[in-house]
Formats: structure tokens, sequence, C-alpha cells
């Protein structure tokens, strides 16, 4: 769209009569002719407005089309504004030399035709109107991206202050929660009747349910604040997947449903990283899969891995493990994968209904993955039913002499060898 503003052409000559022919030349089109009659009016008429297009006369009393080409020029808004010279046939050359070095962009000589000084302003003015049109979609862009900023910035904000909350909030109601939790274990050490007992457990169970919900949300504040260390000390990888297998046993058990492990002998026993947040990956990853399975049986497999790209680091022996946790039960509803590691996500008002949670354990799974440099992804079941996920973690190799001691696991989960 054309702006709403008529294009200035200002023409600048001493003698009348050839600025009534200039006029008379460019009338009938749209434009707005601004006369000067000297060049120090040609000047005030500059700092006055915007011009597409300047035709200057060159010889003129006082000041000269050459000199007020020259201030023309020095003023910033109207550096770039094209200049068409006029001047008479017998013109000495070294003055085209010096008009074009002051800027000009053409020089007629007099007596001009008048078709060539119109096709001329015609395409000065077309390239006039396309620079304004795109100054104006660039101060459209600067403002659209001021806008932008200033948002992601509110935005930002606001995401610290609801971290802050949910830090300060999940670990201010820990205490006295921890404080219900004790006294209810305390009950149960003593006589109590089968109801009463019935209502203590329930109180611990809800407790022990409530605490781990705000665990997660103190963890997922620490993460998003990027303010989650991991710890670094060797640990027996095989004995800390088979022990964290065997703590859904008794529930596995209770619901029919088999469990049943498969760890690679070619992956190191002895590593080094985070055990505790490992395991907190396996007991969200396993207890879900436990939680929705009802019958059939939840794989848990470990084996070596390697990535397409290797990390730059070479410097130490690392350890990479591929783990995937396979379950015959509800499965993930299609087209819905992609909310999978939203916060605060649970696929399914059943869900909701069903099972306790935040809807934060597999973000926060895939957060840790991703600090130990690893990532997780779905699968649908290979048999159609079920789900699968699969992460993969890297681990340091400790060196020669670094020994943990030996694990006490005695556990009972299936165990096959790897191949």
């Amino acid at each position: 769209m054309e702006p709403a503003s008529p294009v200035q052409i200002l023409l600048v000559d001493d003698h009348p009569e050839n600025l009534l022919a200039l006029e008379a030349v460019l009338s009938d089109e749209s434009y707005q002719l601004v006369k000067a009659s000297s060049g120090h009016e040609a000047l005030r008429k500059v700092l006055q407005g915007d011009f597409a297009v300047i035709v200057l006369d060159v010889h003129m009393p006082d000041m000269d089309g050459l000199e007020t080409a020259k201030y023309i020029k020095m003023r910033e808004r109207s550096r770039d504004t094209p200049i068409i010279f006029i001047t008479a046939a017998d013109q000495d050359p070294a003055v085209y030399f010096s008009a074009y070095a002051l800027g000009a962009i053409d020089y007629i000589r007099k007596p001009f035709v008048p078709e060539m000084l119109k096709s001329k302003i015609d395409g000065f003015v077309r390239l006039h109107r396309t620079n304004m049109k795109l100054q104006l979609q660039k101060e459209l862009l600067h403002q659209q991206t001021m806008d932008l900023e200033k948002a992601n910035i509110e935005v930002h904000a606001a995401s610290l202050v609801k971290t802050r909350f949910l830090a300060t909030m999940s670990h201010e109601i820990r205490t006295p929660l921890n404080g219900v939790i004790g006294v209810a274990d305390l009950l149960l050490g003593t006589q109590l009747d089968d109801e009463q007992r019935m209502y203590v457990e329930t109180i611990k169970s809800s407790g022990d349910s409530l605490l781990r919900m705000l665990s997660d949300i103190l963890d997922f504040a620490k993460m998003e604040t990027g303010k989650l260390n991991l710890s670094d000390s060797p640990f027996d990888l095989h004995a800390t997947v088979m022990e964290t297998v065997d703590l859904f046993q008794a529930k596995a058990r209770l619901k029919g449903v088999e469990l049943v492990m498969e760890l690679s002998p070619e992956v190191d026993k002895l590593v080094s990283g985070d055990e505790a947040r490992l395991r907190q990956i396996f007991m969200n990853l396993i207890g879900n899969a436990v939680k929705f399975t009802n019958k059939g049986s939840v794989s848990i497999f470990m084996r070596p891995y390697t990535p397409i790209k290797p990390s730059a680091d070479t410097s130490a022996p690392v350890q990479w493990v591929e783990f995937e946790i396979t379950d015959t039960g509800e499965g993930i509803p299609p087209g819905r994968e992609e909310e999978l590691f939203r916060p605060f996500t649970q696929l399914s008002p059943y869900m909701t209904r069903n099972h306790d949670g935040t809807g934060l354990g597999l973000s926060i799974c895939k957060l840790l993955v991703e600090l130990m440099g690893g990532n997780i992804r779905f699968e649908h079941a290979a048999s159609g039913q079920g789900a699968t996920f699969i992460f993969t973690v890297c681990l340091m190799v400790p060196q020669t002499g670094t020994s943990v001691s030996d694990s006490m696991y005695t556990g009972n989960s299936q165990v096959r060898s790897g191949g």
C-alpha cells in the first residue's frame, strides 16, 4: 500500500519561467511540487520536509547548484535524496565531474525533453516509495522485536517467580509433613486395634505420597533454575539396577505382573556418576510401568550403547549405557506422545482419577537424563500393547584401584543374562 501523504519533489531555479516549465511538465502527476528560487531557499525547504527527488539548476546567484547540493548532502536526512542537475548546453565538462562527485544521479542539459524528464522522475519516485515501504516494514519489525523481547522478559520473570514459589512452598511444607509421617510411624509401633491401624497406615501412606510429590516439585524447581548439580562417585551399576527393580517386586506380585531383567555383562559394573539420580529415573519409569500394567510383564533391559556423535572429550574413559523399560499395560493414547515429557501433564482423566502423581515424573526423567549427557524417548510396544521407554546415559569409568563395597543385594527378580 502506498504512503498516504503525497510524494514531494523540490524544484530549484532562479528563473521563474524555468520553474513554470518544470511545473507544467510534472503537474499532471500525483506529486506535490515545492518550488525554490535560490540555493538558500532550497536549503530551508529541505530542512522543513523530505523529498523524493530534487531538480536543481546549476547556475544561480549567491549560491550555485553545486554548493547547494554539497549542503544538502551534509544533512543526514537528505544525504540519500536523488539530485538531478539541469544546466545550459555549453556547460564546462569539469562541472559535470563536480556534480557527480557531489552525489548527483543525473545531469540534464537545457532545453530538456519533457518526456525524458518525466520518465526519470517517475523512476526515482517509484524507488522512493519502495524505500519508504521498506523503512515502514523495518520500523514495524523493530517494534515487533522490541515487543517480543519485552514479552520474553516478562515470561522469564514470571517463570522465576513461579519456580521460586514452588521451591519455597515445597520446602516449607516438607517440614510439618515429615512430622506427620514420623508420628504415624510412632503410632504404628503402639498397641492399636485393626481399625485404628488401618487409619494410621492410611495417614502414613497419604503422607508418603504427598512427600514424593513435593520432592518432584522441588527437583523440578531446581532444574528449571539450573541449581541442580549431579554428584560423582563410584557405584555398582548392576547392583543399583537390580536393587531398584526389587523394590517393586511386592507390588508387581500383588498385581500378578512379572518383573524381568536382562543386564548385559558387556556393561561395566563399576562406574562413576550420580547413583541417587539414576535410581530416581528408574523409580519413575519402572514405577509407572508397574502402576499402569494390570497383567503381563514389565521388562528392564540394560546394554552398552554407541552414540552416533561421540563426545569430543576423550580424556577419560566413559561407559555409554542404554536402558529399556517395556510393559504390557495401558499404553499411551495415539497422538499424545509429544505431551509425555511436558511438566504437569497426565494423558487422560482416567490416570488423574486412579493414579496419584504430579505429572512431573517423566519431565524430571528427561531433565536428569539430559544432565547425564543422554536422551530419552518413547516407543509403542512391539506387541501393540503397552509402552516402551528407552534412555541413554554417559557414566565415567573409574581409574584402576577404585572400588566400592561388595553389594549385599539378594533380590529375587527374574534375571536373564544378556547376549
